[in-house]
């Protein structure tokens, strides 16, 4: 399957599918901050309520969720090192 990305200006990386920046890593505990807007067009797209993919956090505003990670500590929505919700972000 091939997975196209449009990057935002002046992003410094490629995503290459390797899924280290949608979870944690050896040396880093990465957190997936969430603003209201994301979390309302995943609501949208998935149809799933808020606490089964975010827990509310707190100290980050704007940003009011955190991204739950899966047993292995990847986001979510990752699945075989793509984004499943890439596009409603």
């Amino acid at each position: 399957m091939t997975v196209e990305f449009k990057y935002p200006k002046n992003v410094g990386f490629v995503c290459n599918l390797c899924g280290r920046c949608c979870g944690n890593t050896d040396d880093h505990d990465r957190r997936i901050l969430l603003l209201k807007t994301y979390v309302k067009r995943i609501v949208n797209k998935t149809s799933l309520e808020v606490r089964e993919f975010a827990d509310i956090t707190s100290g980050s505003e704007p940003y009011i969720h955190e991204m739950k990670k899966t047993e292995d500590s990847k986001c979510f929505f990752l699945k075989n090192n793509i984004c499943t919700i890439y596009e409603i972000r």
